[in-house]
């Protein structure tokens, strides 16, 4: 026997709240509620930028003496290592 899918289960129907939000989540009668209210503070305070070349990104000494600690880890090993391309593809996907 063979099962037949209704046509409705496949199509999208019309959203009945077409702005994303319920009736019940009534801003206008809460006390300082307002949608988007923190938008342009997160977006002013928002920096972030993948740097061209690693020279571009500053590091603290700290930072600076892991990297090398890494680098010898790296050079007793080159086969464990990625290239710059491919650390730059893997920040881009998170």
């Amino acid at each position: 026997m063979q099962r037949v899918a209704k046509e409705s289960f496949m199509k999208k129907g019309s959203r009945k709240y077409p702005d994303d939000i319920r009736p019940e989540y009534d801003f206008a009668s809460m006390k300082g509620g307002v949608r988007g209210k923190y938008v342009k503070r997160l977006r002013e305070g928002t920096n972030l930028a993948l740097a061209a070349t690693h020279e571009a990104v500053p590091v603290h000494d700290w930072q600076k003496q892991e990297l090398a600690r890494r680098k010898a880890n790296l050079l007793k090993n080159l086969a464990s290592g990625l290239s710059w391309e491919e650390v730059k593809r893997r920040v881009r996907e998170r």
